[in-house]
């Protein structure tokens, strides 16, 4: 009976690790139902989009520790 509860235990840790993994999809297959061109003025209005942009700072860093700002 001891032999067997190690067995069961890492049955179990396997089962758990198992379950929580992810897992990935097939891509889809054929055309799609729509195609948007979001690049064009009649594209964006289509799907009532907006494009925005902002601007970047670069800041040096001595390390990549965490600090707040």
């Amino acid at each position: 009976m001891r032999s067997v509860l190690p067995a069961l235990g890492l049955l179990l840790l396997f089962s758990l690790v198992r379950a929580g993994a992810q897992t990935t999809q097939d891509p889809p297959v054929g055309r799609p139902d729509a195609v948007i061109d979001l690049a064009s003025h009649e594209g964006v209005q289509l799907v009532s989009g907006q494009w925005r942009y902002h601007d970047v700072k670069i800041e040096d860093a001595d390390s990549r520790a965490v600090v707040p700002t």
